[in-house]
């Protein structure tokens, strides 16, 4: 991958999503070749000792060079058994031939010309029985690009041939070897995009004329082939307004093949639409290209692969190359060794990155695009991205990670060093250590830099370099022996359910406040939203009270089907209050699939209850003011409002013969000074059948209500600070209300006396029993292994008497538990929540049978967002297989994301 610029040339869509930065020195990494410096890696400036290990010596290490400083990039190539480093220093350029594993085959380098005082960029390749090395030459205002020649020992076969002067910087150099003659190319940036030029060089001749392989490319890759190389490039659309997006501009795929002549093939369009970021790679697989790059065509961007046959015969047409799980980014893309049947892909899901560090995920991909069953998972941190090559018949990386032995629980300052892995074709980890060596003592022997991992016959090898003036260029082997070293990579195990099966997004734009979702009858689900906004402290007024006709929070619906395909947003509302919530419920039955859907907004600048009736899809077939009070502030001028919005179905009082069914709508109002829980009825015209019906009556405010109907009665649950008025502090009560009057036909009851506050109440029905779980917040001065917090559960029984104490379900490590969302069929409940894990918001899930424990908790996903955020979890359904939740996209915006899960 290669963009416009020599700054950006690595800015791959996991820099731009998750600010990873490249380590100081050398070029980037171009996966498929082991002639580049690919990425530096930088250890911590003074690395920590770990704790004692006992077990095998430092790996094996050989002086090559010494270098003006630390961040001289020296580069190598292989050729057969010979490994022979190209650097410069002291102002001129040297070889130095080594042996497989690194051991120098010469007492000294070899000189092979002046350096320039600035070589921004360079490479090697074997090319016939020799080598070919190439480089860029900083000169005032412009630059040159120039090659030489080397036999196999790396002395010079000539003087250095300048192929290309330029007004302009060139940013990158890179050698496509052939039997006998090679193409050189390089990149000249131009703004936001860049021009890719070569000339083909063969012994003993005269440099041909450059040619152009692609203009004007956003980014762009190349690979070698049997007659050349075929190049892979990112370039706008039509309309470049269209082109752009929060991670830059966008663009068309494009394929074409160049020959060991130059001569270039016309174009064929890979991807016509304009959804490519600019990280594109290209590998070889069986004697196809394979062409992966990150995609923005759906909300989250994903990461797309397409095969191409020699001559541009799209064999494979552009796809999704992984499940959807949220956000993901492509990471490398790199042709295997041996027999060539088959490419290794790297990528990243931005939703399932771990508590420490960061993960890659890998997988084999064979000629046609399509992954294996085997994967594995890479730890890397974000201060580089890893470097991973071919290693035979199966591959190698080089990564930072925590260093630490045994098993358990990492530790918490465990130090960051580079750290190398060996992997078999079924992607088993054969061997993995850091890279300490004993030219490195100084430092725990760890070294400043690591760069250019090559693998070869059976050995790999990495260049290290010290920190310092002049810094020590040793080549490190890393081989496969047992070590006690805590790998930082692992072959996937078969994952158990509960597992998130795909999270697709519904919603991007403004952060959200409420998610709610509902099943429609038919099959498929209405997700709803309501955006924060908070009026008078937005852009929108300037603290002014709002205007009658202002935009405030936004209400959306949108449909997804049986099979998980979304499909039209429907704007609801622009002038929804946030604190108003959203709620929706589906009614089965009837003429045609109807919803019912609830918010608050500002009519006629007073807070009042909307309700819709919508069809299947979302649309909206009638719309009405639940509430159309006349509000006036109260004594102290706080003003009325409305908040907290429930709904649920109400069958038929006689199924067999009247059909008196509608919706029951609860909500949370200070129309009587307090905030009080308040519920009415309609029919399915909307018609208000019974008026509005104050519920509570006590001290304190009442918030957060819901709903549950049972036949004849329903269940009202909401959190009350009756017991703690001045303090606000509530418990969670429950009330049962005949189904069709609204009036009581219990006394309302105390689920459970908390130590601290209890509040987002959620409530399902599992049979003729009532489950309802909230979330019980930490007392002041509790200690964590004592502290009551997490999600307490209680069950009603067919009486709605309490059946049993209520079981509590803690967070991971005793975290603090954020969101609540539950499902029950008629024996089992399933959860999810969300909890704050130090900097991380995490995604749990859990099974409950009523009368029985809660079962663990199982990680589903480390959530973008920030913490302690409210993500509003929803099940649609009381299967518990369709989650909606609101979270924060990388780039800082909200969504509405879509997981589905599969459970035992």
């Amino acid at each position: 991958m290669r963009s416009s610029t020599a700054r950006a040339r690595f800015a791959l869509s996991l820099v731009a999503l998750s600010s990873l930065a490249l380590g100081c020195g050398g070029a980037p990494p171009k996966q498929p070749r082991t002639s580049r410096p690919k990425t530096s890696l930088r250890a911590t400036a003074n690395p920590k000792p770990a704790a004692a290990v006992s077990g095998p010596a430092l790996l094996p290490s050989y002086v090559i060079a010494r270098l003006d400083d630390e961040n001289a990039a020296p580069y190598v190539a292989r050729r057969g058994e010979d490994m022979l480093v190209f650097y410069d220093a002291r102002g001129r350029l040297l070889t130095r031939l080594c042996g497989p594993e690194g051991k120098p085959r010469t007492a000294e380098p070899i000189d092979v010309g002046p350096a320039a005082a600035e070589i921004p960029v360079a490479t090697i390749e074997a090319v016939g029985d020799g080598y070919v090395a190439a480089w860029v030459e900083g000169m005032k205002s412009n630059a040159a690009v120039k090659m030489l020649w080397l036999d196999a020992t790396g002395a010079a076969r000539g003087a250095p041939v300048t192929l290309a002067q330029s007004a302009d910087e060139v940013s990158w150099v890179e050698v496509v070897a052939g039997p006998s003659s090679a193409l050189v190319v390089w990149e000249v940036p131009r703004d936001d995009h860049s021009d890719v030029l070569a000339a083909p060089v063969t012994p003993g001749k005269p440099a041909s004329p450059a040619v152009v392989l692609t203009h004007d490319a956003l980014g762009w890759d190349l690979v070698t082939t049997d007659r050349g190389a075929a190049i892979a490039s990112v370039v706008a659309g039509a309309a470049s307004a269209q082109n752009e997006t929060e991670q830059g501009r966008v663009g068309r795929v494009l394929y074409a093949d160049v020959d060991f002549s130059g001569k270039v093939s016309a174009p064929v369009v890979v991807n016509p639409e304009a959804t490519a970021q600019h990280d594109i790679i290209v590998g070889r697989a069986g004697g196809r290209t394979l062409i992966g790059w990150t995609d923005v065509r759906n909300i989250d961007s994903s990461v797309y692969v397409a095969a191409v046959e020699p001559g541009g015969n799209i064999v494979t047409p552009p796809k999704r190359a992984t499940t959807p799980v949220g956000e993901q980014a492509l990471v490398s893309l790199v042709s295997a060794g041996g027999a060539g049947k088959r490419a290794l892909l790297a990528w990243e899901d931005l939703l399932r990155s771990p508590r420490e560090g960061r993960l890659i995920h890998l997988a084999a991909m064979d000629p046609d695009g399509k992954l294996g069953a085997e994967r594995a998972t890479l730890v890397f941190s974000a201060s580089g991205p890893p470097d991973i090559t071919a290693d035979g018949d199966g591959f190698a990386a080089l990564t930072l990670a925590p260093a630490s032995s045994g098993e358990g629980p990492l530790p918490k300052d465990a130090p960051i060093w580079p750290t190398f892995v060996r992997f078999g074709p079924d992607l088993q980890v054969r061997a993995a250590e850091p890279v300490r060596a004993e030219v490195f003592a100084a430092s725990e022997g760890i070294p400043y830099l690591t760069r250019g991992l090559s693998c070869q016959a059976g050995a790999c090898t990495t260049l290290a370099s010290s920190e310092g003036t002049p810094a020590t260029l040793a080549v490190v082997g890393l081989p496969v022996r047992q070590s006690p070293w805590r790998a930082p990579a692992f072959r996937d195990p078969a994952e158990t359910p509960p597992r998130p099966l795909g999270v697709t997004a519904l919603y991007d734009g403004e952060h959200l406040a409420r998610v709610a979702a509902t099943e429609r009858p038919s099959g498929g689900s209405l997700a709803a939203w309501v955006t924060y906004y908070i009026e008078g402290s937005g852009d929108r007024d300037g603290g002014k009270p709002a205007r009658k006709d202002e935009p405030l929070a936004t209400v959306g619906v949108r449909p997804v089907s049986a099979a998980g395909v979304p499909g039209k947003t429907q704007i609801l509302s622009r002038r929804a209050l946030s604190i108003g919530g959203v709620a929706i419920a589906s009614a089965p039955g009837g003429k045609t699939e109807e919803s019912a859907l609830v918010w608050a907004a500002r009519d006629k600048n007073e807070a009042q209850v909307q309700i819709a009736k919508l069809g299947p899809e979302g649309e909206k077939l009638a719309q009405k003011p639940l509430t159309t009070i006349a509000r006036k502030p109260s004594k102290d001028g706080v003003p009325s409002e409305v908040s907290d919005v429930a709904v649920a179905y109400a069958p038929p009082s006689d199924p067999g013969k009247s059909t008196d069914d509608g919706f029951i709508v609860a909500w949370v109002d200070t129309r009587d000074g307090n905030a009080e829980v308040y519920a009415a009825r309609v029919d399915r015209t909307l018609r208000k059948v019974v008026q509005d019906r104050r519920i509570t009556e006590a001290p304190g405010d009442s918030t957060e209500v819901q709903i549950a109907v049972r036949g004849k009665e329903t269940f009202l649950v909401w959190s009350d600070a009756r017991g703690n008025p001045d303090e606000g502090a509530g418990d969670v009560h429950v009330v049962r209300l005949d189904t069709r009057t609204l009036q009581k036909v219990g006394p309302e009851t105390r689920l459970y006396a908390s130590p601290a506050h209890s509040r987002s109440p959620t409530i399902a029905l599992a049979g003729d029993r009532v489950v309802v779980a909230w979330i019980e917040e930490a007392a002041p001065d509790a200690k964590p292994e004592a502290s009551e917090a997490g999600v307490r559960i209680a069950i009603l029984d067919e009486r709605g008497a309490l059946a049993g104490s209520p079981r509590l379900v803690r967070g991971e490590e005793q975290s603090a538990v954020t969101s609540v969302a539950l499902a029950c069929g008629p024996s089992k409940c399933r959860g999810v929540l969300t909890s704050v894990l130090r900097d991380s918001m995490i995604l749990d899930a859990f099974e409950l049978s009523p009368g029985a424990p809660p079962g663990p908790l199982k990680a589903l996903a480390t959530l973008t967002g920030g913490a302690n955020a409210d993500v509003s979890p929803s099940f649609a359904g009381r299967e518990g297989t369709s989650l909606f939740f609101g979270d924060d996209a990388i780039g800082g915006t909200g969504r509405v994301r879509f997981m589905t899960i599969g459970w035992p």
